[in-house]
């Protein structure tokens, strides 16, 4: 096993043992520190006076209650009660009781501790595989600070299959404000409340230096292991992650749903439901009950009950799977489970799934190596080079969701009254942003490096990415040329920005829809007063929309995208593909609570927030499940990400 800090020790000096004595009260874990362990949480005055003795955060102590004491590492939980918190199986080592406890800590050299020094930093494990026989294969835990479990399982998978595998510690930390994803490149920055720095984190996420840098660090320890040169795809990688997936209810209590959480990148949809039938049966062998397995994000749509009624489990992480090392650029076959505690928490059972995930890698290696089935597809009509506008006349309608299984941001349901506008039929395809592309280039308004088009005027913003960065990009760069790949001509076009398809949209003196626009044309009908679940005209989407399993020719590629308009339902004002096939960018920046600050009895010509760090993205896509395609279902998407699965349309102000 190989063991490295990704940000150098301090080395501790031998000193003379101290000895402090509280009486704090025993306080439950802070979120997000379950994976250290070994370790008691102290509030921020009391760790203060453990610093006077020379304690630094990471340093191992010993805990003395009574006649009993427990060697564990110290760490400051930023609270400012009287309080300390350490896990239920320590408290019982130590006999601890709720309310008040006498607690003696005594500092402990380096020799004396067993405990090594584990400051609150990145931590990579790595452990060697057989790479003669699984050249280009991996399992990566890429935070393991979901609990200590993924990184153990990570090291028995290896030891069982000969695979290479690797797990992360030390990226996150919510109570403190750290949150560095290293499966993503998206991080969590502290939020600044009164009195205390760090102690929470905002709802949102930006992209910096030095999440960058962990992420990278980490991408490159998992190339190394699978011995395949980064600018290669790897063959297979799985995405192991821990995960207690609860739902939060009003009156405070929390309800767990035992489910593994699947996304898979490569795979034809018929191989998915391949792995999804091997995981059903051969998992018994191991968990007589195990969770179910759902591919997509986490299926919002399955119900389930809460003392006799009916509700949903909901997951807010929608859309983030496909980035980051498990992206499909970086990789030719690549799934992500996030497991739930019940295939986990035990050590038997930590066991027990590695074991399965050593069969199921040669499950999938078998299924990987058998021929795709050839694609046939219809024949398509091309769409029109000038993009045809649909005409939504100035009205009132109802904004947002009045479903009980709605996310919060999709509530309140209010009035909102737009002006007259015209929105795109179709999609913006494939081949109208090439031919944009061309014209740009050839006015200067962006230029290429790399393989990403970026904007002249303001060089930090990306445009697109072309398939020499993205491989599954369908427009390529060559010979300062842009061009398209041709089965893709009619497709929408994907791996595009929101700062691209903002540019589009201005050079043909056009717009991105506000989000009031997108979803008045996607749901409302004027003529009845009916608001649509999904944006067609009835409240049904199997078979006439392209989402997760939708079965439709085009599903065994591996962009999964129709061409526009080959679903034929529409929304009442005749546009298509507004619920699936790719999230659409609009003009709103991202605000989680952007409808429950409108307090007017009607809003008018709504265009959100003047400031954020992301913007809003709507319909869900052709790898979603369908519960993400209804018409206000709202997420929050870093301008400059680009994705297999984020599209756009125009839209035009104006009157008929």
């Amino acid at each position: 096993m190989i063991k490295k800090l990704l940000l150098p020790l301090l080395l501790l000096p031998v000193l003379t043992c101290f000895a402090i004595e509280f009486n704090p009260i025993w306080y439950k874990m802070p979120p997000g520190s379950h994976h250290l362990n070994h370790a008691i949480f102290f509030s921020e005055p009391l760790f203060i006076k453990l610093q006077t003795l020379g304690i630094t955060e990471g340093s191992p102590v010993l805990v003395k209650n009574g006649e009993r004491n427990l060697e564990l590492r110290v760490y400051s939980s930023l609270r400012t009660e009287n309080t300390f918190s350490m896990n239920q199986e320590n408290g019982k080592k130590l006999n601890l009781r709720s309310g008040s406890n006498k607690l003696q800590i005594e500092k402990l050299s380096p020799t004396q501790a067993s405990l090594p020094f584990r400051p609150l930093t990145p931590l990579i494990e790595a452990y060697n595989g057989d790479n003669q026989n699984w050249q280009g294969y991996a399992l990566g835990a890429p935070h393991g600070d979901c609990d200590w479990f993924t990184g153990e399982i990570a090291q028995i998978f290896t030891q069982l299959s000969k695979i290479p595998s690797i797990a992360v510690y030390g990226c996150r930390f919510p109570y403190r404000g750290i949150w560095y994803d290293c499966n993503r490149p998206l991080t969590k920055p502290a939020a600044n409340r009164t009195g205390i720095s760090g102690i929470s984190v905002e709802n949102f996420r930006i992209w910096t230096p030095k999440s960058h840098g962990i992420y990278s660090a980490y991408q490159q320890q998992v190339f190394e292991l699978a011995d395949t040169q980064p600018h290669n795809r790897l063959t297979f990688l799985t995405s192991l992650h821990g995960h207690d997936l609860s739902v939060y209810l009003n009156n405070g209590r929390t309800v767990s749903k035992n489910v593994i959480e699947g996304m898979g990148i490569g795979f034809s949809k018929d191989q998915l439901r391949s792995i999804k039938k091997f995981y059903k049966k051969e998992i018994k062998k191991y968990f007589p009950n195990a969770a179910p397995l759902y591919f997509g994000n986490l299926p919002e749509d399955k119900s389930f009950y809460v003392q006799g009624k009916k509700s949903y489990f909901l997951y807010s992480a929608a859309g983030t799977r496909l980035t980051g090392t498990l992206q499909a650029d970086r990789l030719k076959y690549g799934l992500h489970l996030e497991t739930p505690n019940s295939l986990r928490v035990k050590v038997t059972s930590r066991k027990k799934l590695a074991a399965f995930l050593a069969e199921l890698y040669t499950f999938t290696d078998t299924l990987i190596k058998t021929p795709k089935k050839q694609l046939c597809l219809p024949e398509i009509k091309d769409v029109q080079e000038v993009r045809p506008k649909q005409f939504v006349q100035s009205s009132f309608f109802q904004m947002g969701s009045a479903l009980v299984n709605a996310w919060d941001n999709e509530k309140p349901q209010h009035q909102v009254f737009l002006d007259d506008f015209y929105l795109d039929r179709y999609e913006v395809t494939t081949a109208q942003y090439s031919k944009f592309l061309n014209l740009a280039l050839s006015k200067k308004l962006i230029f290429v490096d790399g393989g990403v088009v970026y904007d002249s005027h303001n060089k930090t913003n990306v445009i697109l990415k072309t398939s020499t960065s993205a491989p599954l990009s369908q427009i390529h760069f060559r010979n300062r040329i842009f061009s398209y790949s041709p089965e893709y001509a009619n497709h929408p076009v994907v791996h595009v920005s929101y700062y691209g398809a903002k540019l589009f949209a201005h050079f043909y003196q056009e717009q991105l829809p506000t989000e009031a626009q997108w979803e008045k044309a996607a749901s409302w009908n004027p003529q009845t007063k009916i608001k649509y679940k999904y944006a067609n005209q009835s409240n049904q989407i199997i078979n006439k929309a392209n989402i997760e399993d939708s079965q439709d020719p085009y599903e065994i590629s591996q962009v999964g995208t129709s061409p526009v308009g080959f679903f034929t339902a529409t929304s009442f004002y005749g546009t298509f593909d507004m619920s699936g096939n790719v999230w659409e960018w609009t003009s709103n920046y991202y605000d989680d609570e952007a409808y429950r600050k409108r307090t007017q009895q009607v809003t008018y010509n709504p265009d959100g927030p003047q400031q954020g760090s992301m913007k809003t993205v709507r319909g869900g896509a052709w790898n979603f499940e369908y519960n993400a395609a209804r018409t206000t279902m709202r997420l929050g998407v870093n301008p400059n990400f680009t994705s297999v699965n984020i599209g756009f349309r125009c839209a035009r102000n104006g009157q008929k």
